[in-house]
């Protein structure tokens, strides 16, 4: 549990870090974050977490708005 906690906030900190420069490549490494879990449990690495479709679903939707709404307020 603690590994993929680990994981999962150091892309998040890397993913806002490169966001400012790249926002595609910045947005890219947030949602890979969200993977963590589902690739430990391929390594026979106990996550306690199971996927939840919904939820990747919601966090893809979310970060897009959230790319929309950072481009718009950069063009004006």
């Amino acid at each position: 549990m603690c590994l993929t906690a680990f994981m999962q906030t150091t892309l998040l900190y890397l993913g806002l870090l490169t966001f400012p420069g790249n926002m595609l490549l910045g947005l890219g490494i947030m949602l890979a974050s969200n993977e963590v879990p589902r690739i430990a449990q391929q390594f026979g690495l106990d996550s306690s977490v199971r996927v939840n479709m919904m939820s990747v679903v919601h966090a893809t939707t979310t970060a897009v708005n959230l790319t929309r709404s950072v481009a718009r307020a950069a063009g004006k």
